[in-house]
């Protein structure tokens, strides 16, 4: 059981403003305009950005002509960022404000969102709802700090309170993939230690994955130099046998994999106790 410190607690009044840091401010200005111009159709929509802040990440892309909407929860800066001529709503982004949102202002281009997925415990929610609010042909882009960066270069100082969930890619797939969103691209980045920028839209849009995205294929098991293929091998040159060794996923791989033993095939499992399965 996980006991979570009441974000309201935490966010209502926030104490952190982003462009403070110089840094910070360049990363986002050259994001901002990488953004803009990778995906000019989508930027001549309203673009928001979660957890916006003091509106960091809108203030450049207005200035190119952008529509933009801030989310943050920390009312005091969203305050600030309203004085500034970033319009911002001082809320939680989940399912429940998404239909005010669509209906005041339409579905979104492109929403972006930067450090912030890490600090919530309502992720499927959020995810729920940037897919409701996506346009069919929109790009959600985020960045999150990369647990492999993490754990690499023991960033132990990046494990506080605040941060309650940790990224690397597959699962990111995994998450997105349950409402019905696909990552087409992702950059490895350095800020905050290490972290992935994920390009994700709709399943059916019309973007290309990315070849960084489709996993393994084509590399080699490290230590062991065994070739990693496409499954389609398996029916190019059929084996008597198949070792799983993700033993515990076993029963979907069978299930998966069913006209393998209706030739005949079977199955060796390993874990907990060698046995043979056909």
């Amino acid at each position: 059981m996980l006991d979570f410190i009441d974000r309201e607690l935490i966010f209502n009044h926030y104490a952190y403003f982003s462009s403070t840091s110089p840094k910070l401010v360049e990363h986002f200005e050259k994001f901002s305009k990488d953004l803009f111009f990778k995906f000019p159709q989508q930027a001549n929509q309203l673009i928001i950005d979660v957890g916006s802040n003091d509106g960091i990440m809108l203030k450049p892309l207005k200035k190119l002509g952008a529509r933009v909407l801030g989310i943050d929860p920390a009312k005091n800066i969203a305050r600030i960022a309203n004085k500034h001529g970033i319009k911002t709503i001082g809320d939680f982004f989940g399912s429940t404000l998404v239909p005010k949102l669509i209906k005041a202002s339409g579905k979104a281009g492109i929403i972006s969102s930067s450090n912030t997925l890490a600090h919530t415990d309502t992720i499927h929610d959020i995810i729920y709802a940037t897919a409701q609010l996506l346009d069919s042909r929109g790009v959600f882009v985020f960045e999150v700090q990369y647990l492999a960066d993490l754990l690499k270069k023991n960033e132990f100082d990046n494990i506080y309170h605040e941060h309650i969930c940790y990224f690397s890619l597959h699962p990111i797939i995994y998450l997105l993939k349950l409402y019905n969103l696909r990552v087409f691209d992702v950059e490895h980045i350095d800020t905050h230690g290490g972290s992935l920028r994920v390009y994700a839209s709709h399943v059916d849009s019309p973007f290309t994955t990315n070849k960084k995205v489709q996993t393994k294929q084509n590399l080699y098991m490290p230590g062991t130099h065994i070739p990693i293929v496409s499954p389609k091998k398996i029916k190019e040159d059929i084996p008597d046998y198949i070792l799983i060794l993700a033993w515990n996923y076993a029963e979907a791989i069978i299930q998966k994999e069913q006209w393998f033993v209706r030739q005949g095939g079977k199955f060796i499992l390993p874990i907990p106790f060698p046995k043979i399965i056909d």
